[in-house]
């Protein structure tokens, strides 16, 4: 039963993300279709409805992943998270901030894993890192060990209340404005499900305006 209710409500989370921006498409093809002559601005409202459909591309792209993390098999062996994560920063996709990020990485980071699974894990943290850092001054960005095999990620970026740590790892689960911070919402419900399939935990510290810091052990 329980599951079935996780189901019913993930599905209505679901509609809800995927109603806003197909109800915008057709509301502009509308527009377009029967005023077009009358638009200024064709081109304009184009793009709108492009970035519109990306945004519906990365929802289901997300969610591919994260049925990919629900049921691939898990094939583990020693990895070295600090040249996983050297590699994957330097893959994050570029946008407008205030400052370059400072990027630590401790040396010899180890976690024993499905290589996909926990590159799938460090990029979304990462990337998760780099959007809430972007209108830090000097953003930094650390990955780090903790102790009894933890993993730390952490950021002196723009934070959350602490209060709805928990909250972060629901899927479509979004603490600032969407038009603040874009995103799908699903990239920390597909960390945890990573972690939590390898048998161990993840968690989120934080206080608005202080950064966050993740930690996570894979068991």
């Amino acid at each position: 039963m329980a599951s079935s209710l996780e189901l019913d409500t993930f599905a209505g989370q679901l509609a809800h993300e995927l109603r806003t921006p197909l109800g915008q498409i057709e509301t502009i093809a509308r527009l377009l279709l029967d005023r077009g002559d009358e638009v200024s601005d064709r081109r304009r409202w184009l793009e709108i409805q492009l970035a519109l459909t990306r945004q519906i591309e990365q929802t289901m792209h997300c969610l591919l992943e994260l049925g990919r993390a629900q049921r691939a098999p898990l094939r583990t062996e020693d990895i070295d998270l600090s040249a996983l994560c050297d590699r994957l920063r330097s893959d994050l996709p570029e946008g407008p901030r205030r400052g370059a990020i400072a990027w630590k990485i401790s040396r010899g980071l180890r976690v024993r894993g499905c290589p996909a699974q926990v590159a799938l894990l460090m990029r979304n943290l990462l990337a998760n890192a780099a959007k809430y850092t972007r209108e830090t001054v000097h953003p930094v960005v650390a990955i780090s060990a903790g102790v009894h095999d933890i993993t730390v990620v952490e950021d002196n970026g723009v934070g959350f209340d602490d209060a709805h740590a928990s909250r972060l790892f629901q899927p479509f689960v979004r603490l600032h404005a969407g038009s603040r911070f874009e995103g799908t919402g699903l990239g920390l419900s597909i960390a945890r499900c990573i972690v939590e399939r390898h048998g161990g935990w993840i968690r989120a510290r934080s206080a608005v305006g202080a950064g966050a810091r993740f930690e996570f052990s894979l068991g």
